[in-house]
C-alpha cells in the first residue's frame, strides 16, 4: 500500500520528525518493499529474518533521521543501512556455523579417542566383519 503524497525527502523527514502520522506511514510504505527485496537478495528467499531487518532499518533511520544529509537520496541511505545489517547478520551466521563445526570436531575427536563402552567395540567389529 502506498499513500499518495507530494512530499520530497526533506519535507517527508521534517514531518516524520514532527510526529506527523501520515508522513510516518508514507515513509514506511514508500521504502518497506524495496528494503525487503534488498534483504532477500542478501539473506535468501523466505528468510524469516528479512522482515525483522526491515523493521530494524526503519527504527535506526527514524532515530538518526535528524542528522540525515540531504545531499544524498533518502532511499540510498536506507538501503545502505539495510545492506550493513544484512552483512552483520551473515557474519553472525558464519560465526555460529564455525562454532558448531568446532564443537562437532571436538565431539568426533573425543569419540575416536574414548574407549568403547562395555562390549560395544566387539559388536562394531562384528558388524564391520559382516559388512553392516
Amino acid at each position: 500500500m502506498r499513500i499518495e503524497t507530494n512530499l520530497d525527502d526533506r519535507d517527508l523527514v521534517k514531518r516524520v520528525l514532527a510526529g506527523d502520522s501520515r508522513a510516518q506511514q508514507e515513509f514506511f510504505y514508500s521504502y518497506r518493499d524495496r528494503l525487503y527485496r534488498t534483504c532477500v537478495h542478501f539473506l535468501g528467499y523466505q528468510d524469516g529474518e528479512a522482515e525483522d531487518i526491515v523493521q530494524r532499518v526503519l527504527e535506526i533511520a527514524h532515530g538518526k533521521m535528524g542528522s540525515f544529509d540531504f545531499r544524498y537520496k533518502l532511499s540510498t541511505w536506507l538501503i545502505q543501512i539495510c545492506v550493513n545489517l544484512c552483512y552483520e547478520r551473515l557474519r553472525q551466521r558464519k560465526r555460529t556455523l564455525l562454532m558448531v563445526e568446532r564443537d562437532l570436531e571436538i565431539a568426533m575427536d573425543r569419540r575416536a579417542h574414548d574407549p568403547a563402552p562395555d562390549g560395544a567395540g566387539e559388536e562394531e567389529a562384528r558388524e564391520r566383519k559382516l559388512g553392516l
